[in-house]
């Protein structure tokens, strides 16, 4: 069973990114990230790359709805 910090953390591994990054790390890391599978970089993706390259779409839109989720909680 994961906590939510365990799952943000193995989440921001996915980037190479530990938990003390910044908002600003984790949008070049992906850019970064997706830049090296996206189908439109001229190379043709496997079936595997493609699941990658949704996982990580999925990862970040994760990462930011969790780091809202306890800023926003924070301020409160």
């Amino acid at each position: 069973f994961l906590t939510r910090q365990d799952e943000y953390s193995r989440l921001l591994q996915l980037f190479d990114l530990t938990d003390t990054c910044t908002e600003n790390d984790i949008k070049k890391a992906y850019r970064r990230k997706m830049k090296e599978l996206h189908p439109d970089s001229g190379k043709s993706l496997n079936d595997q790359e493609m699941v990658e390259f949704r996982d990580l779409q999925e990862a970040y839109e994760k990462i930011l709805t969790m780091r809202k989720s306890w800023f926003m909680g924070r301020r409160r």
